[in-house]
């Protein structure tokens, strides 16, 4: 009992110092008490990009089934579709979702149209919006909205719901799904015989 009792007092006390030496501390650079990162800055946006991230500011995910995103594809005339699957947590779609978009700046966008859809939850909006805001995505943003774990097989009968994935379709029929990260070369080696 008497342990229990020092320890707590203790505990107090070393609450009742910390909070007291931060009340205290009303100026100096709180910045330089933080660790340090080695991350390098991002390398500046061209006009190009800035103009694209400057309209997607204010997009939204737009609630779509997976049924209207096949209808969608199959319908589309562009020379090549790249459908990015995604999850806010999942880092390598982001860097899927990023890379596609540098082949689509090479390209054009007349030539290879890229649909992005994100896997949250439909009651994520709102944490959806501001990520779109923040990570610089600038294609168009759906969100799935059907129930449950079998839609994925509507999309392709191969995926399994593995993340990052990417379905490529070409307007002559031809589809692929990646189940895998891939570099910005890799993905230009990719579509670059559908685009001749």
């Amino acid at each position: 009992m008497k342990t229990q009792l020092f320890f707590a007092l203790l505990l107090l006390l070393f609450c009742g110092l910390a909070q007291s030496s931060c009340k205290n501390e009303t100026s100096g650079n709180h910045a330089a008490a933080l660790p340090q990162n080695n991350m390098t800055q991002a390398a500046p946006l061209t006009a190009q990009d800035a103009q694209k991230l400057a309209r997607a500011k204010g997009m939204t995910a737009t609630p779509v089934s997976a049924a209207e995103l096949s209808k969608m594809t199959a319908t589309d005339t562009t020379a090549l579709i790249a459908v990015v699957f995604w999850k806010m947590a999942c880092l390598p779609c982001l860097d899927v979702q990023r890379n596609v978009q540098a082949v689509q700046l090479e390209v054009g966008e007349s030539r290879f149209k890229i649909l992005s859809v994100n896997l949250d939850q439909a009651g994520k909006a709102a944490t959806v919006q501001y990520f779109l805001r923040t990570a610089g995505i600038t294609a168009p943003v759906y969100q799935i909205t059907d129930a449950g774990n079998r839609w994925p097989t509507s999309i392709a009968a191969e995926w399994k719901g593995t993340l990052p994935c990417l379905l490529l379709k070409s307007r002559d029929g031809w589809q692929q799904l990646y189940q895998e990260s891939f570099s910005k070369d890799e993905l230009t080696a990719l579509v670059q015989p559908f685009l001749l």
